[in-house]
């Protein structure tokens, strides 16, 4: 029986596209690289005009790296495993903000296993949409007023404190020159 040899060819890498402000670069993203090591390999943040450092923590935590994934081949193609997959709307990280089926992810800490687009490069956009609507609710403005009448409060017992003993002093001391 004469078998033909069918030469192996390994599966070819996962492509990834990164997407910033109207730009685009497509390269392909080993299996043991995180996004942000790829990019790295790549020059992408020069080559997409990225104007600050894409990582500060590189463990998926201060959200310097953020992506939103705009498309992918299929379902689960990015796994973040800072956050035990992609950053979903409805997830606890994020506390709402996002739009239903936004995905953001972190690109220190997540990993690719299908084609897949990612827009980097919007480290503030998610800040916004995690901690800024936070911060503008009627309970954090009501907080807020709370403290700062706390701090005038402890201001003017300090003061009065101190105006009572400069007070004493004077009188002593008028007292005493007399």
């Amino acid at each position: 029986m004469d078998m033909e040899r069918i030469p192996y060819s390994p599966p070819s890498p996962p492509q990834i596209t990164l997407m910033h402000e109207g730009s685009s670069i497509t390269f392909p993203i080993q299996a043991h690289e995180t996004i942000l090591s790829a990019m790295e390999r790549e020059n992408a943040g020069a080559r997409l005009s990225l104007s600050h450092s894409q990582s500060d923590c590189r463990r998926g935590s201060c959200m310097t790296c953020a992506g939103r994934i705009l498309c992918q081949v299929k379902n689960g193609a990015v796994l973040d495993v800072g956050r035990r997959g992609a950053i979903k709307a409805d997830a606890d990280f994020l506390g709402g903000g996002l739009e239903d089926g936004e995905e953001y992810v972190l690109t220190c800490s997540a990993y690719v296993t299908a084609n897949v687009t990612v827009e980097v490069g919007l480290c503030e956009e998610l800040w916004e949409k995690r901690f800024l609507q936070r911060l503008a609710s009627d309970d954090t403005r009501r907080a807020g007023r709370e403290a700062s009448a706390h701090q005038m409060r402890e201001a003017a017992e300090k003061n009065v404190k101190k105006f009572k003993e400069n007070m004493e002093q004077l009188i002593v001391s008028d007292s005493s020159s007399g």
